[in-house]
């Protein structure tokens, strides 16, 4: 039997809970799943759901509903936010006091100019948390329970990205009420920041620069764009684009057989990204081009100061080469200050006599800072012009190992040529095989034709090559003594 019709014979829901969550969008597919905790009276026949659109004007969307979990379909919850309340319902057709109505989030994604805004709604029903926010299914952020808009500015240009929220309570973290999901295009006209050329060094020697930069610190990057300056015409032409931090120029714009490092050109990097934009350009990274000459005694060495370190050139370490022996440190210079992408200087005194090949290679250290890189330049070899010494007289009777023979004596002599002429005009000896190294050439012996000679004086003309292909000619007069 039913008991007196009075609310008092009803026992109210006790903390009922709405729990709003949206799964699907728009007008047709909107569904809103609504969950609570039972009455506890003990002729419970269901529940009474209402619905509004603005809090005020309510709609019964079903009487007696015997769960305490409901499915609301056909909603527009892209565009409008919902309010719902409940009230039990018994066997007698009493009904219990209403529950607070709980109101769902709608969340709101568009795209703006190197971001997408993300605007929602607090979810009223139970005191929040905090607000946890998820991109494409994976959590990126929460947010306090005040706060309702976020700017995402860790996107991809003309990338969609879907977005939704949810709202956790503060007394039971498993309480979870869910928006509505939103999408948003990427969209930015703002340039990336600008990348930093670490360092520009000769990697090939005299055929391949690397390029190595700092990384942009826009999210957004695609690639980078490397350009080369040429110092001559001034022109900047575009080399290539790289996805990593560093490049190698082979100079494949120059034909094959003239393909060679000449001038001190510059490099700028830039950053692209997804959209389109590029950055301004960095610093510049130039090319040290060594110059070495050979003076006689010493070999005088000259380049250009790098280009362009924030924290400035701390030194520049100068290493040689003898006849490919292994690359040694001969010294080091200071930069001038003030000198700027002026020339520095250094001269190579400590010469091997017997050396035909001397290569250098100047190397730029970076002062102490962040970076602490360093510059090869190109490599530069040279020769010493032979240094010739020609007897008056020579002894070769006694071949005791002394003036035994004639002939040219100095150092860094290639080759000569060598004829010898009594007084009366007659060729006793001619010579043109290759010298031996400097000092060690036999030359003539004083005979002909198996003979010695008459002591006398005979009458030379001699050419002298040396290793920079340079031709000196000498005619003189030799006496030979028994």
């Amino acid at each position: 039997d039913c008991p007196v019709k009075s609310y008092d014979s009803i026992r109210p829901v006790t903390k009922p809970i709405v729990l709003a969550s949206v799964t699907k969008t728009g007008i047709i597919d909107g569904k809103i799943h609504l969950n609570w905790n039972a009455a506890t009276d003990n002729n419970l026949l269901g529940y009474n759901v209402y619905r509004s659109e603005n809090g005020s004007l309510w709609q019964l969307i079903v009487g007696g509903y015997p769960s305490t979990s409901l499915t609301d379909s056909g909603l527009d919850t892209y565009d409008y936010q919902y309010f719902y309340k409940i009230q039990s319902l018994d066997s007698c057709g009493n009904t219990g006091p209403f529950t607070i109505y709980h109101k769902t989030i709608n969340l709101k994604a568009k795209s703006g100019n190197g971001y997408n805004q993300i605007n929602w709604n607090g979810y009223i029903g139970w005191p929040v948390h905090k607000y946890l926010l998820y991109r494409d299914g994976i959590l990126i952020n929460s947010f306090a329970n005040n706060q309702f808009a976020y700017k995402d500015s860790a996107i991809i240009c003309h990338t969609v990205y879907r977005y939704l929220i949810k709202a956790i309570d503060s007394v039971n973290d498993a309480i979870i009420s869910a928006s509505n999901t939103d999408s948003a295009k990427a969209a930015n006209h703002i340039l990336p920041q600008k990348v930093y050329i670490k360092t520009v060094t000769v990697s090939k020697p005299n055929k391949a620069t690397t390029i190595t930069w700092s990384p942009s610190t826009s999210y957004d990057v695609k690639d980078y764009l490397v350009y080369r300056k040429s110092v001559e015409t001034g022109n900047l032409k575009f080399v290539d684009s790289s996805v990593n931090l560093t490049y190698t120029d082979s100079f494949r714009d120059i034909p094959a057989s003239i393909r060679q490092i000449r001038d001190p050109d510059c490099y700028y990097v830039f950053a692209r990204d997804h959209c389109g934009n590029i950055s301004d350009g960095s610093n510049q990274g130039c090319i040290i081009i060594l110059d070495a000459k050979n003076q006689q005694g010493y070999n005088s060495l000259s380049w250009n100061s790098y280009q362009t370190w924030y924290d400035g050139v701390q030194s520049y370490n100068v290493y040689k080469n003898e006849d490919s022996t292994g690359w040694q440190l001969i010294g080091t210079v200071s930069p001038l200050p003030g000198r700027g992408a002026g020339g520095e200087a250094f001269n190579d005194s400590k010469l091997g006599d017997s050396t035909i090949n001397f290569c250098y290679q100047v190397e730029a250290i970076e002062n102490p800072g962040q970076y602490n890189q360093l510059s090869r330049s190109t490599v530069e070899c040279i020769h010493q012009d032979a240094t010739v010494f020609i007897p008056n007289s020579f002894t070769p009777y006694n071949q005791d190992g002394l003036n035994d023979y004639f002939g040219p004596i100095g150092l860094y002599i290639k080759s000569y040529d060598m004829k010898i002429y009594n007084r009366w005009g007659e060729m006793v000896y001619t010579n043109s095989s290759p010298l031996e190294r400097a000092g060690e050439a036999t030359g003539w012996d004083g005979t002909f034709r198996g003979q010695y000679v008459q002591q006398g004086i005979y009458i030379y003309m001699i050419t002298v090559t040396d290793y920079n292909g340079k031709q000196s000619y000498f005619k003189g007069t030799v006496t030979m003594f028994e």
